[in-house]
C-alpha cells in the first residue's frame, strides 16, 4: 500500500541528493499554471488526468506530487494515493 507524506524543502533537498534518478515530480496544476511556473525537470500531469495516465513510467519511482501551495494535494489525497499504488 502507498503511503503520502508531506514534506518540506530541507526533505526534499535531502531526498534529491541521495535518490535524484529514482524521484520524478508530477505537478498536477493545469497547464496554464504549469506554463508559467514549474520546477525543471517535472512532469505536468493535471489532476483531472491522473487516473487515466500510463503510470508504466513511474514504475519502481518515487512519486513527488505538486501543487503551488499544497492544497490540491491535501484535498486530493485519495487520488495521489490511488495513482501512486498501481
Amino acid at each position: 500500500m502507498s503511503k503520502v507524506l508531506y514534506i518540506d524543502d530541507g526533505k526534499l533537498e535531502e531526498l534529491f541528493a541521495k535518490k535524484a534518478d529514482d524521484v520524478v515530480i508530477v505537478d498536477i496544476r493545469n497547464p496554464g499554471e504549469y506554463s508559467v511556473e514549474y520546477i525543471d525537470g517535472s512532469i505536468n500531469l493535471p489532476l483531472d488526468e491522473l487516473l487515466t495516465a500510463d503510470k508504466n513510467q513511474f514504475k519502481d519511482k518515487i512519486i513527488l506530487f505538486h501543487c503551488k501551495g499544497g492544497i490540491r494535494t491535501k484535498a486530493n489525497q485519495h487520488l495521489l494515493e490511488a495513482f501512486a499504488s498501481k
